[in-house]
């Protein structure tokens, strides 16, 4: 599967978004994700970049800026809310993760 080609990763984060939001894309989201993910394009967030291959998760998406407020709340199984602290080789996020379709969101946390 292949959410995005691989030059994603280093293109603007404007033409990112758009070809993510494309309607062949968003039928390929997590069906898990996909309301934290309408409330935080609803709340001003962007993707800034689809990344692939994470220890835990085939595909993550993050989102800029910030998490707004109104999306850290309670979330059920199969989805958890997660943070991370700053090391040397990446910032500080937060986020969700759905162990069952194995897709993130990730924001930068403050201050990272």
């Amino acid at each position: 599967m292949n959410l995005l080609d691989a030059e994603v990763r280093f293109r603007p984060t404007a033409d990112i978004h758009a070809r993510a939001t494309e309607s062949t894309f968003m039928a390929e989201l997590c069906e898990h994700l996909r309301p934290l993910y309408d409330d935080a394009l609803a709340n001003g967030c962007v993707i800034g970049e689809v990344s692939e291959r994470w220890s835990s998760a085939d595909f993550v998406f993050l989102l800029l800026p910030e998490m707004p407020a109104a999306l850290r709340r309670d979330v059920t199984d199969p989805v958890r809310y997660y943070q991370s602290a700053r090391t040397p080789h990446s910032d500080a996020d937060e986020g969700f993760f759905c162990a069952a379709c194995r897709m993130g969101l990730s924001f930068p946390s403050r201050g990272s």
